[in-house]
């Protein structure tokens, strides 16, 4: 009985010191990861719809409001304004009760609509909610409508209202002082709108629109039923263009490739190009000008005519578009939030089935050329179009391209071609051993142009000109 208690104090002694040590090493670990605040460093998990993700902290928490000087002391904020949501009216009040002395330091103030969406969660239709009001906060009481839009393809996400307030500093107006005063979500807010695409009169025709409205009277019914006929003639006119060819064909395998101080040409392996079989219904949203509903008009006629088979109209109801357009403002906040496009890109195409034929982002900051250029150009993509590096094409990545605003030569052949009503598709794709049957070609040329790529830009058929000048907006 001696040795058995000997070896159970020692089973016991060893125990217990190797649980001391234990303990001891999980101390260590959970201080060493408080220190780094959490193991995914400067990201926490958040939880959406039922799906975890990693953001930065700073996006989700109170402490993310960098700024750069202080203005005022404490009790200018704490104590002498008072905000209040307003959630019957979707308003928000803001009303200063301190003393005029305190005000001469700050600029400006604004609130910031902040939708809180993340990485491949977001959509274009959420971009339309970030907004900048500015407003005078020393008015008897400010009263900001805020406006909140929800569209069939977002889930649901919390808006962030910030009150900002500026004073001038060594590098001119700077943001002084930065507080959240409201969440708003699906609990507490109920106030959404749906989206509403742009529209005005007498720019985008009648025949041109999903579901239009049309006077009773009979002039108005006879005025509808001759442009629906002239607009319907175009796509007679597919008939009258040339004859698609080998080198069409070899251009739609091409594309392009990123180099250090440039782009070079990269031709593909196979012909693989999704294209639009349904109907496609456009909508603008948001910063949107009148020259760009003109524009997807003239687009849309020329269209009519190379592409007889694409059925193409304009919606004003959010419910039936399927490829929306949206235009908003790419300042150094909005990229960081959103797409990293502040001196990086102008606009893009993102290819999803909801909405079913995908959605555009264009810069609303943007002007005349380079407005029209990327609308075009984007929409180009949507309708299956790559990169070249033709001097003469609106899909063109070459340093020495024309800014083209229209779909050129080159890229009317290459529309005529994926969307002839001669063509085939397999599950909604064009596929060479279709396109070189549909047109009865030569499959080694192709292959031969494929190998001098760059000598399928210079074609310009005169036949196609009456096109440009439509999309120019130019008189017949």
């Amino acid at each position: 009985m001696g040795i058995a208690k000997r070896q159970l104090v020692f089973l016991l002694a060893w125990i217990f010191s190797w649980s001391t040590f234990a303990v001891d090493q999980l101390i260590t670990s959970y201080n060493y990861l408080s220190s780094q605040n959490n193991i995914y460093g400067d990201k926490i998990i958040v939880d959406r719809n039922g799906t975890k993700f990693l953001v930065d902290k700073e996006r989700v928490t109170n402490n993310k409001f960098k700024t750069d000087y202080t203005c005022g002391d404490d009790d200018l904020w704490k104590n002498n304004f008072i905000h209040n949501f307003n959630f019957e009216t979707s308003t928000l009040e803001i009303e200063y009760i301190g003393s005029k002395t305190q005000q001469e330091k700050i600029k400006k103030t604004s609130i910031v609509i902040n939708p809180m969406t993340y990485g491949d969660y977001q959509k274009g239709f959420d971009y339309l909610n970030y907004k900048v009001i500015n407003f005078d906060a020393y008015e008897e009481k400010a009263k900001i409508p805020i406006v909140l839009t929800r569209s069939r393809f977002e889930s649901s996400y919390t808006t962030e209202l910030t009150f900002e307030a500026f004073q001038s500093g060594k590098d001119g107006i700077v943001r002084c002082h930065a507080a959240r005063v409201e969440l708003l979500n699906h609990e507490n807010y109920s106030q959404y709108h749906s989206p509403i695409p742009f529209y005005k009169d007498n720019l985008v025709s009648l025949v041109n629109i999903k579901y239009p409205v049309i006077d009773v009277d009979f002039a108005s019914e006879l005025q509808y039923i001759e442009e629906y006929v002239d607009k319907r003639n175009f796509n007679l006119l597919h008939n009258e263009l040339p004859s698609v060819d080998e080198t069409t064909i070899a251009l739609l395998y091409a594309n392009v490739s990123p180099l250090k101080d440039g782009y070079e040409w990269k031709v593909e392996r196979s012909l693989d190009i999704p294209v639009i079989n349904e109907e496609l219904i456009i909508g603008l949203f948001g910063d949107v000008e009148d020259i760009d509903l003109l524009h997807i008009e003239r687009l849309t006629d020329a269209l009519r005519v190379v592409a007889p088979k694409l059925d193409i109209t304009y919606s004003l109801n959010e419910e039936h578009v399927t490829l929306p357009i949206h235009f908003s403002r790419c300042t150094k906040e909005f990229s960081k939030k959103f797409n990293d496009c502040y001196n990086n890109m102008w606009g893009f195409f993102v290819p999803t089935s909801t909405p079913k034929h995908g959605w555009i982002w264009i810069d609303s900051s943007l002007k005349d050329t380079d407005r029209l250029s990327t609308l075009t150009h984007e929409l180009g993509h949507a309708l299956g179009l790559k990169h070249n590096l033709c001097h003469k094409s609106v899909m063109s990545y070459s340093t020495y391209a024309d800014q083209e605003v229209y779909f050129t030569h080159v890229d009317l052949m290459m529309l005529q071609a994926i969307y002839s009503p001669e063509v085939s598709l397999r599950k909604d794709k064009i596929i060479r051993t279709e396109l070189i049957d549909a047109f009865d070609l030569d499959e080694d040329k192709v292959f031969e142009k494929r190998g001098d790529i760059s000598s399928t830009c210079h074609r310009e058929p005169g036949a196609y000109d009456y096109l440009i000048d439509m999309q120019l907006g130019k008189e017949s």
